[in-house]
Formats: structure tokens, C-alpha cells, sequence
């Protein structure tokens, strides 16, 4: 019966960490990404923003509970198989008031790719920042 009361409080904590996340990534992530894949657009290649919301059924087997990617393409492509191209990704974390970020420099001439990976603060989140990630993922391109 403790257990019955502990769930209600763990789903609204979950739940209140994934509202924030998503007004953070529709207000701030969501443009930033935009903006970053016109200035692609702009010099011939594609882009495609992806957001993805684990069922809670799924959450339990994941580390996030939503994520949204930025996928940068050599030619116009799709939005399947984002992993064999560069991608920047922003996801709620489990952890407390955390956001999951990585991007991946992966390319058709680059096969392992550059990663880095790591957790900050929502508060952190910024378009400098998205900026800043997006700019180190550019570095490794290798189209």
C-alpha cells in the first residue's frame, strides 16, 4: 500500500520534468534547431527536426522520456536513418531537472563519427548553447 502513494508523487514529478522540457524544447530548442538547419538549407544541404515522446509503457526501458534531433543531410533525404548522419539531440532526462544532450558528427564518409555527450541543468539550455554543440558537431562533418 506505501508503494500506491509513492507512485502518484514519482508520475507528477516525472510528469512536471516533462512539461518544463517541452516548453524549453518548443520555445528555445525547437527555433535554435531551425535557424541552424535554414543557415545549412542555405549552402545546399537538408535538415530534418525530429521529436520523439517515449509511451509510458516504453519509459521504463529508456533513459529519456522525449527528445528532439536535428539531422543535417549531404543531399535531400528523409527523415529515416538519422544515425548515418550528423545529428545534434536534446532529450529529458530521468535524472532531476536534467537534459541528455549528445550529437554525432556520423557521415557516408565518416562511419564511426565524432560523439560527445553529457547532462546539464534545463536552465542551462540556451540557443548559445544549442549554438555551441551545434558548431562542434559542424567541426567533425565530413561531407
Amino acid at each position: 500500500m506505501a508503494e500506491d502513494l509513492v507512485k502518484p508523487v514519482v508520475d507528477a514529478a516525472v510528469a512536471s520534468r516533462l512539461d518544463a522540457f517541452l516548453a524549453v524544447m518548443e520555445t528555445v530548442i525547437a527555433p535554435t534547431m531551425t535557424a541552424i538547419g535554414e543557415g545549412w538549407r542555405a549552402k545546399g544541404y537538408d535538415y530534418n527536426i525530429s521529436r520523439v515522446q517515449n509511451p509510458p509503457e516504453r519509459e521504463r526501458m529508456e533513459s529519456w522520456t522525449a527528445c528532439i534531433r536535428l539531422t543535417i543531410y549531404d543531399t535531400p533525404r528523409g527523415p529515416g536513418e538519422h544515425y548515418k548522419y550528423p545529428s545534434l539531440a536534446f532529450s529529458c532526462s530521468k535524472a532531476v531537472g536534467k537534459v541528455d544532450f549528445h550529437f554525432s558528427a556520423t557521415g557516408p564518409k565518416h562511419a564511426m563519427g565524432a560523439i560527445e555527450s553529457g547532462a546539464l541543468n534545463l536552465d542551462r539550455v540556451t540557443p548559445e548553447l544549442i549554438q555551441q554543440q551545434a558548431l562542434k558537431m559542424m567541426a567533425e562533418m565530413s561531407f
